[in-house]
């Protein structure tokens, strides 16, 4: 009997054992880095599909799992930021951007905080800089002139003399939210020019008042200006205007905005008048986030009725930017401008044509820092000029207005 008893109880030992060895087997036990790299995949799939608020609940619940990702935490941030919730972009663009993260990237979140910060309500722009230039006063190089085929000898204050100009901007833009995809657009701007040789102060008073429209990455603006110019201390001219400007990309790659303006000049003390008008654009193609390019054609016009004269202007500039190791960022330019100037007195019946030519390059280094900001030296050539200029302070975002290039990002993140 006790033997019989043996022999059932090893035999219901044995079932329980094989039962719960297939039940082992049929129960699939995933790690926590199983479950990161099911949720990464899934999220990517999202991101890519530009369904990006499925998208931030995957990277959401990844950071749950372990917050020191910092490439999740940036693809969040860009999610975010794809969203237009900007401020939950800003915040996690700062986190990564605290840690010791790879300079491509900082580039990148510069970028990123930079075009942020253009979409905010309230910005400050300042700035100042030291300008040594070889011709300060526009003088000119020969002492003596024909005019109407009789020479004239010019005084010394005519000809070209070397100097430094002191400059100072500052401007506060508020853009309200009137309703959804319309906004306000008030500007206050004020700047200074003081010629240390001659000991001439010049500044100035602006503002602008418009409306802009946003429709997902396209921007349109239109308003009114206002300007009140002082040379030497005292009140020299006014000016009132309308303006126009549109935003837009053209691909992932190719960025263009254009602006039109029209504006009336009253001078203080005369009856003089002039009429201004003008149209500049500028195309950005950003091939990559170590190289970008850019082009920028213009077209002015200038009429002044008291005086019988006419100024006409075409330019083009065009420049690349190359992104260096070490925080350096260099742009260089090229431009011309052809200048046809009238003058209808019939005195001298004379048509005169300018081309001028104008070369530079610009030095920036986002680790050498002030104000959160990169300071610059540019060097400049003009025809009869040369400007050496280099800033001294500047709190304004010092990169490209537009976003990164999407495919970029990716690629260096997924390196």
């Amino acid at each position: 009997m006790r033997k019989t008893l043996i022999i059932i109880l090893i035999s219901i030992l044995t079932t329980l054992n094989i039962t719960t060895s297939i039940a082992d087997n049929n129960v699939e036990y995933i790690s926590k880095s199983e479950m990161i790299d099911k949720l990464s995949a899934a999220a990517k799939k999202a991101h890519a599909n530009k369904n990006f608020d499925q998208a931030i609940q995957y990277y959401h619940q990844i950071l749950t799992l372990d917050p020191s990702i910092m490439q999740i935490r940036f693809l969040l941030a860009r999610a975010y930021f794809e969203t237009k919730n900007y401020d939950h972009a800003h915040y996690h663009f700062k986190l990564v951007q605290a840690e010791n993260i790879p300079n491509k990237i900082s580039k990148i979140i510069h970028q990123y905080l930079a075009y942020i910060n253009l979409q905010k309500d309230w910005s400050v722009s300042l700035s100042g800089d030291i300008t040594p230039e070889s011709n300060i006063n526009h003088g000119v190089t020969n002492q003596t002139v024909l005019i109407g085929g009789v020479p004239f000898t010019l005084n010394d204050d005519r000809l070209a003399s070397r100097g430094v100009n002191l400059n100072a901007f500052a401007s506060v833009t508020y853009t309200p939210k009137i309703i959804d995809g319309l906004y306000g657009h008030v500007q206050l701007s004020a700047s200074a020019n003081y010629l240390t040789g001659q000991k001439i102060l010049n500044h100035n008073i602006g503002s602008e008042l418009g409306l802009t429209l946003k429709q997902n990455a396209n921007k349109y603006s239109a308003g009114i200006a206002y300007n009140k110019q002082n040379f030497d201390k005292k009140a020299y001219s006014t000016k009132l205007g309308t303006w126009a400007t549109v935003a837009m990309p053209l691909s992932d790659k190719l960025y263009w905005s254009g602006r039109v303006s029209a504006s009336k000049t009253f001078y203080t003390g005369t009856a003089n008048r002039d009429l201004d008008f003008s149209i500049k654009q500028n195309f950005s193609y950003q091939h990559s986030v170590a190289l970008g390019f850019n082009a920028a054609p213009s077209f002015e016009l200038k009429k002044s009725f008291n005086k019988l004269k006419t100024n006409t202007k075409l330019g083009l500039t065009i420049g690349s930017r190359h992104t260096l190791g070490a925080g350096f960022t260099v742009n260089t330019s090229l431009g011309s401008n052809s200048s046809l100037y009238k003058h209808h007195n019939n005195i001298f019946a004379k048509t005169r044509k300018d081309l001028s030519l104008t070369a530079g390059i610009k030095v920036t280094n986002s680790q050498l820092k002030l104000f959160n900001f990169a300071p610059y030296i540019e060097y400049k050539y003009e025809k009869h000029k040369v400007i050496f200029r280099f800033i001294i302070i500047k709190i304004t975002p010092f990169l490209s207005a537009s976003p990164p290039v999407s495919d970029e990002c990716t690629k260096i993140v997924e390196q």
